[in-house]
């Protein structure tokens, strides 16, 4: 029993941690961040990379804080760092939002980015599923990964009486090994015959196995939160989640990498007359955005290295096309 309710405390110790963090980022976000960037819609309308945007600007690129709107309609708010998402900023998907099931909802992610992706942590509302959805927690690559929540809400004005909880460690957007199910009634209740506590989930076979079901809510509510309780889980999975890509270096070099094939990007479309492009042109600019959805599949540097050479490769390539 004792190694039940030290999970269960891990778990409730654990979440508590990360809803204040993402609380606090949140906050910096819509207390700090975005005021200043309403200041700066009046500044001149910049075209990057077909894109509007309107904020800090250096040497021709978004850097700091500003707004920016796609071609789809999509907006994103927050920093930028040469050109790339990067820091805190919120991404609306109003063009290109899931719209089958809640066609009036638009679907965001608000939190930390990294090199155009959501990595960190940060709060996303997600709509492509029959029940409207909020997850809570880490990212990498655009992708649930690291502890977090995810919610089945009734509506997105009651986030906080969820119709059904995961609580745990994510890979890849599933939820593995040790975790919470909760299923609750509008009351916040168990449902009944629910099967809600403590589960093992086999991240391969895709199963849940119940290790300990709660009798009541009160079970999970009246934990009481240890802020220097030991992972005991963490310990267990951090091999799955932690690889080379959260090592310093990586995070640098890749860093620089995005930064070099945004500017090949801008270069390309700052040279040549974007009346019509000729074939030489488009083959070009098809190889630069393959390069660009690839890195997000990047492990390690050997594959940042051989990245590397392609963006030398493109470069010559765009040396030699004519510009007209």
């Amino acid at each position: 029993m004792d190694s039940i309710k030290d999970l269960l405390t891990e778990l409730k110790s654990k979440k508590f941690q990360t809803d204040n963090n993402i609380k606090k980022i949140k906050d910096d976000f819509e207390e700090s961040k975005e005021p200043k960037i309403r200041e700066l819609l009046t500044e001149k309308l910049f075209n990057f990379l077909g894109t509007k945007y309107r904020g800090e600007i250096k040497d021709n690129n978004p850097h700091g804080l500003g707004s920016i709107l796609y071609p789809v309609q999509d907006t994103y708010k927050g920093e930028f760092f040469k050109g790339l998402k990067h820091g805190l900023g919120k991404y609306s998907y109003i063009g290109t939002g899931e719209k089958n099931f809640h066609p009036d909802i638009t679907p965001f992610y608000i939190g930390e980015w990294f090199c155009d992706s959501n990595e960190g942590l940060g709060e996303s509302l997600i709509t492509k599923f029959e029940e409207l959805s909020i997850y809570e927690g880490y990212w990498k690559n655009n992708r649930i990964n690291g502890f977090g929540t995810w919610k089945n809400i009734r509506n997105i004005y009651n986030s906080s009486n969820p119709t059904k909880e995961l609580i745990g460690y994510f890979k890849d957007d599933r939820i593995m090994d040790y975790g919470i199910h909760i299923e609750r009634d509008n009351e916040g209740e168990l449902v009944k015959d629910s099967e809600s506590g403590l589960y093992f989930f086999d991240y391969d076979k895709g199963t849940m196995t119940p290790v300990h079901k709660f009798k009541n809510i009160k079970e999970w509510d009246e934990i009481v939160v240890d802020k220097n309780h030991k992972n005991i889980i963490f310990d267990v999975v951090k091999k799955s989640i932690i690889d080379a890509t959260d090592n310093h270096d990586f995070k640098e070099f890749k860093l620089d990498f995005s930064v070099q094939i945004k500017n090949l990007m801008k270069n390309s479309l700052d040279t040549w007359s974007d009346n019509e492009y000729n074939n030489e042109q488009l083959d070009w600019f098809k190889e630069i955005n393959k390069l660009n959805r690839e890195v997000l599949s990047y492990k390690n540097i050997q594959e940042l290295s051989d990245g590397l050479k392609k963006i030398k490769e493109l470069k010559v390539r765009f040396n030699s096309i004519p510009k007209d």
